[in-house]
């Protein structure tokens, strides 16, 4: 049976296993390991340093290299405390442009200005610096006197509860739709991807195969986190699963 270690055993094992091989071949660097274990140099340097922190996507593939098992312990979330939400400080429902500037704060070189914000996602000016007002006075985003941001909807799931409406998310369905229809026209193929395929299925499976879907994402976007050295970029994931012939009533079944 294989030896399962947590994150800090994992990484004890790829240091002494780095001291061996230097050991036998003194030419044999870090950046030799990396590409022998598929990573970027610059993700094994900052692990060795202390400098990263070994997530799941990452520790499976070390624990594989290592062949051992990788036992991933995610850190606990210490309770935020929240300042108080408003959701009436939105001018309509949240919508594309609210979630895309939060999630803009991931990006190198983000600053909470109107400028900013219009440049990087195309929109008129007063109306990046309505988005922005938006989100600071219903408390969503909070910036401190350096610039500093925190980003409140992420980090709670009462927040979520309380601007995510079934109304706001078909609304943002459609928005994104028509972001990909602009993409796909107006995007070089290089820097996207847009694919389909018919399937005939059971519907049955389709509740499962949302999960699935969901699973996806998330792996995807846990990558994604775990492999940009650095984010200069916003990108949009979207899957979809819809039928394409007239649904039968289940009394037809």
């Amino acid at each position: 049976m294989r030896e399962t270690v947590t994150g800090d055993e994992l990484l004890q094992k790829l240091k002494i296993h780095l001291d061996q091989k230097q050991a036998k071949n003194k030419r044999f660097t870090a950046s030799a390991l990396a590409r022998q274990i598929g990573i970027l140099d610059s993700t094994l340097h900052k692990l060795l340093r202390g400098e990263r922190k070994l997530g799941l996507h990452l520790g499976k593939q070390i624990a594989t290299y290592l062949d051992v098992g990788f036992k991933h312990a995610p850190r606990e979330k210490k309770p935020t405390r929240l300042p108080k939400l408003d959701p009436q400080a939105l001018s309509e429902d949240l919508n594309w442009m609210h979630l895309a500037v939060l999630e803009l704060l991931q990006l190198k070189g983000f600053t909470p200005t109107s400028d900013y914000v219009s440049q990087r996602l195309g929109l008129k000016e007063e109306t990046a610096n309505r988005i922005l007002a938006e989100l600071k006075n219903s408390g969503l985003l909070q910036v401190d006197e350096r610039g500093n941001c925190v980003d409140h909807l992420s980090d709670s799931a009462t927040a979520a509860k309380q601007f995510v409406t079934s109304k706001s998310l078909r609304q943002l369905q459609r928005d994104m739709l028509e972001k990909s229809l602009g993409a796909l026209e107006n995007v070089d193929y290089e820097q996207r991807e847009h694919a389909s395929t018919f399937t005939a299925i059971d519907p049955k499976l389709i509740p499962q195969l949302k999960k699935k879907m969901r699973a996806f994402r998330w792996e995807i976007a846990t990558w994604i986190n775990e492999n940009s050295t650095e984010k200069s970029e916003l990108y949009a994931l979207q899957t979809h699963i819809f039928p394409i012939t007239k649904l039968k009533s289940r009394s037809q079944n």
